[in-house]
């Protein structure tokens, strides 16, 4: 199908409209994906922290356990004392 001549200007903007749309998309897309990756990072990082204080928790729970307590450089707690002087069964 032929286009007259008066549709050849407002088919060029429209084409031109388009293609800014497409930019626009493209740039959009680029920041998303930016932003993902970002976050990405940032959990990643969040993970090993959370790991890392899951060993040592980890840790000084097996020390409080077997009653280890010359292992740990921590001052010793006065919970112990207390429980021997009154003699609670549990310990």
């Amino acid at each position: 199908m032929m286009e007259s001549l008066g549709m050849i200007p407002i088919r060029q903007q429209r084409e031109a409209i388009d293609k800014k749309i497409a930019d626009i998309r493209d740039l959009y897309g680029l920041r998303v994906m930016e932003g993902l990756e970002e976050e990405s990072r940032r959990l990643k990082l969040l993970t090993i922290v959370l790991i890392a204080l899951t060993a040592v928790l980890t840790i000084f729970t097996g020390f409080l356990e077997t009653g280890d307590r010359s292992s740990l450089s921590l001052p010793k707690l006065k919970i112990g004392c207390y429980a021997e002087k009154h003699r609670f069964p549990y310990r």
